[in-house]
């Protein structure tokens, strides 16, 4: 064999055998973590995203907070002036037919139009709003729980709140509009 092939197959023989050589692996999770910043991306994007659905959630719980105080502080308001129509359990019967009107595919805008078309003033429509509470959205198991004022739009257009709810309320002299 000639001095160059010798050194070619040398050459060669090193340079397989540093091929072979296993490299050094982390040991622990913290040594592997902290060579990745792809993964520290994906750790901070994870937190970030968690971060953000957790403020929405906050935020949409206090803005419910505040628009049940604003309608009890309505509430005690029209005490002083008007009495409530009907006892507490037919505002709880009106709540469940509400309920079920607008549960399922299609809302049944006739019962919403009979339950609006009873009440006799603004406290009986803050009562009935303050006894619907927050209930499951309904048709779909992704629905969330909604107040009533927040169901109405949610469920229907607003021609249809104008002739189903507001129009009736108006006729009886009740300024409370949805």
């Amino acid at each position: 064999m000639s001095k160059t092939a010798l050194v070619a197959a040398g050459a060669f023989a090193a340079g397989k055998n540093k091929s072979n050589i296993p490299k050094e692996r982390p040991s622990t999770l913290e040594q592997s973590v902290a060579m990745k910043p792809i993964a520290w991306l994906l750790i901070a994007g994870v937190v970030g995203f968690v971060i953000v659905k957790a403020g929405k959630g906050v935020s949409e719980a206090f803005k419910k907070w505040q628009n049940g105080r604003d309608i009890l502080n309505e509430k005690k308001q029209l005490e002083k002036t008007q009495k409530l129509s009907y006892p507490i359990s037919q505002y709880q019967i009106f709540a469940g037919t509400l309920y079920d009107a607008f549960e399922g595919v299609q809302t049944n805008e006739p019962r919403i139009k009979g339950v609006f078309s009873q009440m006799k003033n603004n406290l009986d429509v803050l009562k009935l709003i303050e006894v619907y509470g927050s209930r499951d959205g309904g048709a779909y198991l992704w629905s969330p729980k909604m107040t009533l004022i927040e169901q109405i739009p949610y469920d229907m257009e607003d021609s249809e709140i104008e002739t189903y709810i507001n129009a009736p309320l108006r006729a009886r002299g009740i300024t409370y509009q949805f």
